[in-house]
Parts: C-alpha cells; sequence; structure tokens
C-alpha cells in the first residue's frame, strides 16, 4: 500500500511538472523497496530455520568492514539522501559553492543518491560526489525570487529641498521600479 501511495505522488508530481518532487518520491520508493529486500531477507532466514541473531552478527562484523572501506560511499548517499529531503536546491537552480579553492557555479540538472550534476556557464559538466555539499557553503542564487536592492542616489541643492515633497519621489519611484514596499525618503543636509 504503501509503495502504491509513493507512486500516486511520484505521478502527481510528474503531472505538476515538479520534476524535484518526482525525484524525491523516487529515491523514497527505492529506499522503501531496500527494506522491504531486507525485511525479506531476514524472515525468510528465520523461515529455513536458521537463527537470524548469528547471521545479524556476521552482517554486523560485514557492515564494519563495509562501513570501513566505503565511507565516503556511505557519505555521499547519506547526503544524497539530506539533499533530497531538506531541498536546499533543485532541479535548474543555480548554484555557486567554493571546492577546493575554486569557485565552481552552474545549473543544476540531477540530482542523484550518490552525485550532483552542474551544467556550468561554459556548457561543461561537473559529476560532484554529494558529501562536497556537506563541507561547503551553497548559494542558491536561484532563491532570489528575483528581488533586488537598489541603492539610488538623487541629488537636490539645499535650496531646493522644501521644493520637493516625499510624495513626488515616491510618484517618480513607481513609475521607474517595480517593487513590493515603497522607498524610504531620507534628507541629508550638506556634508
Amino acid at each position: 500500500m504503501r509503495a502504491w501511495c509513493g507512486c500516486v505522488c511520484c505521478v502527481q508530481a510528474e503531472v505538476k511538472g515538479d520534476v524535484t518532487l518526482q525525484r524525491r518520491w523516487e529515491a523514497y520508493d527505492k529506499l522503501g523497496t531496500f527494506v522491504i529486500y531486507v525485511m525479506s531477507f531476514v524472515l525468510g532466514i528465520q523461515a529455513i530455520g536458521l537463527e537470524v541473531t548469528s547471521v545479524l552478527a556476521i552482517g554486523g562484523i560485514g557492515g564494519l568492514a563495509i562501513g570501513l572501506a566505503g565511507r565516503e560511499i556511505c557519505e555521499n548517499l547519506l547526503n544524497g539522501f539530506l539533499i533530497m529531503s531538506t531541498n536546499p536546491f533543485e532541479v535548474g537552480d543555480e548554484i555557486n559553492f567554493f571546492h577546493n579553492n575554486k569557485m565552481v557555479e552552474g545549473f543544476v540538472i540531477d540530482i542523484g543518491w550518490y552525485r550532483t550534476n552542474l551544467r556550468s556557464f561554459e556548457r561543461e559538466v561537473f559529476v560532484i560526489p554529494n558529501a562536497v555539499f556537506s563541507k561547503n557553503i551553497v548559494l542558491n542564487v536561484s532563491r532570489k525570487n528575483r528581488e533586488w536592492r537598489f541603492l539610488e542616489v538623487l541629488s537636490l541643492r539645499v535650496q531646493d529641498v522644501h521644493k520637493v515633497q516625499p510624495t513626488s519621489l515616491h510618484a517618480w519611484w513607481a513609475a521607474h521600479w517595480t517593487m513590493s514596499s515603497p522607498p524610504g525618503v531620507q534628507a541629508r543636509g550638506p556634508q
């Protein structure tokens, strides 16, 4: 039932065109499938008549060996899961970060369990392990929501300040700029 619900949510995300949500549901579906396989394996061993605790102990020792040998693989998989869960960036977002004293910037073209693909402005494709994102500060340029700050300096002579009303400045600003809130008007004397 749960896999079917995930499949329905994945199809709904695909219909909406939300690629990131679709990938997230696909990742959850793969994780759920893995858990079902592991549980089926454990229950199958128990049904055969073997003691599950001894098999789990052997698995624990094997897990330790794999964990020490494949630390980077596990780190990348865990960070891939965190990226898909916390959603710091999505497919299509422009991101910037430093790695080994080099600025890496580009558009996210794919987010996977192990790696993320970026396309640079020079059309180069970077394949970046997900562990890199947990060790660096990532700037998501696409989440600015097209809001920018501008400093507009309007010079007036001191003898002309009484001629200008703040409402006329607001009207001039509204005619030239589109913004969410009107600017504040500050009057300063000569410096």
